[in-house]
């Protein structure tokens, strides 16, 4: 049994089915993909997102956005994938997440339809290989101005599900307020819980959540 599992589980359009084997010190797993193909890949590109299908997903964008876009010899690289995928999900309506982006209005600067403007836009704003894109407003457009380069905790942050916290006109996640405050969100969160106003719930003076029935405040002696 290898130390991290991954039989089972989901990566895009591939589930693994099996572990295979390890070469120079990286596991490798059987995995099918939803267009029936069996391949086998390893297991940190699953991890990491590099791998989202046996090849299928690439050739189905391709064939989407035209010949003309890949004479730029970077097909197959990090940064041609998330602009692949980007374009994918907002224009192709058989994208599994197409009803998240396309479907709700989401679309791509137009001059960012030709990879080289969107790498070189990239590659002058911060692109990392650890890195995603991110749209600073999640119901906004993947435009230069609405777009930044983003570690997987910004954008768990950023997510339209992640609640906001809004103190004195100024919007934060709660992560960002423990942040702030330097109180731990888990007490932050215990405030709100028991009835607390934000401003109770953010004052990093306070020791001890206010008590809902008597509105009593311990604060440092």
């Amino acid at each position: 049994m290898v130390r991290n599992d991954l039989a089972g589980k989901q990566f895009g359009r591939l589930t693994v089915i099996e572990y295979t084997s390890t070469k120079n010190s990286r596991a490798y797993w059987k995995c099918q993909c939803i267009c029936g193909n069996i391949v086998e890949k390893q297991g940190k590109l699953l991890n990491n997102g590099f791998v989202k299908s046996c090849g299928c997903l690439r050739q189905e964008t391709r064939s989407m956005l035209g010949k003309n876009n890949v004479k730029h010899g970077m097909e197959g690289t990090r940064i041609y994938d998330i602009w692949a995928h980007m374009l994918y999900r907002c224009k192709n309506t058989n994208a599994k997440n197409y009803k998240d982006y396309g479907a709700r209005g989401i679309s791509v600067y137009k001059e960012w339809e030709q990879f080289e403007s969107f790498c070189k836009w990239a590659m002058l704003n911060g692109y990392q290989d650890d890195l995603s894109i991110d749209r600073i407003d999640v119901n906004g457009n993947y435009e230069p101005s609405n777009c930044r380069w983003a570690t997987k905790l910004q954008q768990a942050r950023n997510k339209r599900t992640t609640p906001v916290i809004e103190m004195d006109g100024v919007k934060h996640t709660i992560h960002e307020w423990a942040e702030i405050t330097g109180l731990p969100k888990t007490v932050i969160y215990d405030r709100l819980r028991h009835g607390n106003t934000v401003k109770q719930a953010l004052d990093p003076r306070i020791r001890r959540v206010v008590k809902k029935t008597t509105g009593e405040v311990m604060r440092n002696a």
